[in-house]
C-alpha cells in the first residue's frame, strides 16, 4: 500500500499529490482546495528570499494596521443619529421613516459598547419592503459611512449541518475576506442577510408535520450567531471537518439585518389590525384600504402587530425576538423614480455620463426620456432595479456606435424615441447642428 500524504492545511490524505496541489519544500503537501490561500507562504517556502517574505507580510501587516485605526475610531463611536441619516439621504431616495429607524439603531448599537456596568440587548434589524426600494442600498452605505467590514449573504443557500449547502456560519466567511482576514475587526462589521423571508416554516400552522431543512431548521441554527456566540469557521470555506483548521469569531459585536419582500405580510398585517381591539382608528385605517397588500401599513401597525403577523407568516418565536427593530420600507413614486435617475449621488444617469464622456461623447437625456424610462420601470415593478437595465438599453446603441478614434467632440441626445427603439441623435459640437447617427456614419464611410 503506498505511503499517504497529508495536507498541511486540512489534514486530509492522498495517496499521491494532486494536479493543482503543492508541495512546500522543507514544509509539505498542501491540495488543491487549499492552495490559493497558501500562495504567498508558497512563495517564501520556494525562493527563501527576503523579498518572498515580504510579498506575504507587508499587505498583512499594513491591512491590519490600518484596521487597528479603524477599530479604535469605532470604539470611540460620537457619531449622531441625525448625521447617519443625513449621509444615508445622500444615496437613498425617500425611506425617510426607514432611514430614520435604520440611524437610530445603528447609533444605539455601537453606543452600547461604551456603557458600563449594564449590559444591553443587541440592535439587529428586520428590513421588510418591495423589491428594489433601497434595502441593500441602505445597509451598504451605512458600512461605507461607518467604514466597517460589510458582507451580503443569501439566506436561500442555508441549510442546517448535516445536510448539502452551506452552513449558516459561512455568512461570516465574507465578513472575513471583507476585513482583511482579520477576526478581530470583522467582529464588528455588518451581515446584511438577504430573502431571509425564504426561511418561513413551511407549514405556518402545524410546524411539526416533517423536518423543514430550509425553513424553521435554518431559523434554528442561525440564534446563536445572530444573539452573540463564538463561530468556528473552516479555514478556506466549505463544510467544516474534523481535522480542517478553524477560525473563531466572536459575533456578539456582529449588526445583523435580515431584509426580505415578506410577500403577503402586509395582508397578515391588515387582517390583525381589523381583528385587533387597539381602537377605531386602526380598524378605520385597515378597512379604507382597498389594497391589503400595501406595503404603507407597516408602518401604520404598532411593533406587538408586526410581530404577530411575523410568527403567523412562519418565523419562530426566537428567531424574530433576535430581530428587534423592524424597519419597514415603502413602494416607490414616480416622484422618487426622478429623483433616483437625476439627483441621487453616483446615479444611473451620472455613471452613463461619465463613460460616455471617456470616449469624447457629451451624453444628454430629455425629460421625456426620463419620463419613458421612469413609466416602463412603474410597470415592471421592480423598483429601482428597473432603472439600470431600461437606461443601459436606451444607450446600448449608442455605446456601441460612437466610441471612434480621431473625431471630435459630440453631443449624444437620448429622448422618448431613444427608450423605445435604441436610436438618438448625434450633434458635432464644432456646428451645434443635430444630426442623424445614419449621416454621421455616411458621412466617415465616404471619407
Amino acid at each position: 500500500m503506498p505511503e499517504l500524504i497529508s495536507c498541511l492545511i486540512c489534514g486530509r490524505k492522498f495517496t499521491s499529490p494532486e494536479p493543482l496541489g503543492k508541495m512546500i519544500p522543507g514544509l509539505g503537501y498542501v491540495c488543491a482546495m487549499d492552495f490559493p490561500g497558501f500562495a504567498a507562504g508558497f512563495q517564501v517556502g520556494r525562493t527563501g528570499s527576503v523579498e518572498g517574505e515580504r510579498v506575504m507580510e507587508d499587505p498583512a501587516v499594513a491591512a491590519r494596521d490600518r484596521n487597528v485605526e479603524k477599530l479604535e475610531r469605532l470604539l470611540a463611536f460620537d457619531v449622531t443619529p441625525r448625521e447617519i441619516a443625513a449621509f444615508l439621504d445622500e444615496y437613498v431616495v425617500g425611506q425617510a421613516a426607514a432611514k430614520r429607524a435604520t440611524a437610530v439603531a445603528v447609533y444605539n448599537h455601537h453606543r452600547a459598547r461604551q456603557v458600563k456596568g449594564v449590559e444591553i440587548s443587541k440592535s439587529n434589524m428586520l428590513f421588510i419592503g418591495p423589491t428594489g426600494v433601497g434595502k441593500t442600498e441602505v445597509a451598504r452605505t451605512l458600512a461605507r459611512f461607518l467604514e466597517v467590514p460589510f458582507t451580503i449573504a443569501d439566506a436561500t443557500n442555508f441549510t442546517p449541518a448535516g445536510y448539502v449547502g452551506d452552513d449558516v456560519e459561512n455568512m461570516l466567511m465574507g465578513l472575513m475576506m471583507s476585513a482583511d482576514g482579520d477576526e478581530q475587526w470583522a467582529a464588528h462589521g455588518m451581515v446584511f442577510i438577504d430573502e431571509i423571508d425564504k426561511t418561513r416554516r413551511m407549514s405556518a400552522d402545524n410546524p411539526s408535520i416533517t423536518r423543514d431543512i430550509g425553513g424553521e431548521c435554518v431559523q434554528q441554527a442561525m440564534l446563536k450567531i445572530l444573539e452573540g456566540t463564538e463561530a468556528r469557521l473552516p479555514f478556506f470555506g466549505g463544510r467544516k471537518h474534523p481535522q480542517g483548521k478553524n477560525i473563531t469569531i466572536n459575533t456578539k459585536d456582529i449588526l445583523f439585518i435580515g431584509s426580505g419582500a415578506f410577500e403577503g405580510l402586509p395582508e397578515i398585517v391588515a387582517k390583525l389590525m381589523r381583528q385587533g381591539e387597539t381602537g377605531l382608528g386602526f380598524r378605520a385605517t385597515a378597512r379604507s384600504r382597498k389594497d391589503d397588500s400595501d406595503y404603507r401599513i407597516l408602518q401604520e401597525a404598532p411593533q406587538h402587530i408586526l410581530q404577530e403577523a411575523l410568527l403567523e407568516y412562519g418565523f419562530i418565536p426566537e428567531f424574530v425576538g433576535r430581530f428587534p427593530v423592524i424597519v419597514p420600507f415603502q413602494g416607490l413614486e414616480r416622484e422618487e423614480f426622478r429623483q433616483i435617475l437625476t439627483r441621487v449621488r453616483h446615479s444611473v444617469l451620472a455613471q452613463q455620463e461619465a463613460l460616455f464622456a471617456l470616449d469624447g461623447v457629451d451624453l444628454v437625456f430629455t425629460d421625456d426620456a426620463i419620463d419613458a424610462i421612469i413609466s416602463q420601470a412603474v410597470e415592471m415593478k421592480s423598483g429601482a432595479r428597473a432603472l439600470r437595465s431600461l437606461v443601459e438599453r436606451a444607450v446600448a446603441q449608442a455605446r456601441f456606435e460612437l466610441p471612434q478614434r480621431g473625431r471630435g467632440r459630440v453631443r449624444c441626445t437620448i429622448n422618448a424615441e431613444s427608450v423605445k427603439t435604441g436610436d438618438f441623435v448625434v450633434t458635432p459640437l464644432a456646428t451645434g447642428q443635430d444630426e442623424p447617427l445614419a449621416e454621421v456614419h455616411d458621412a466617415h464611410a465616404g471619407g
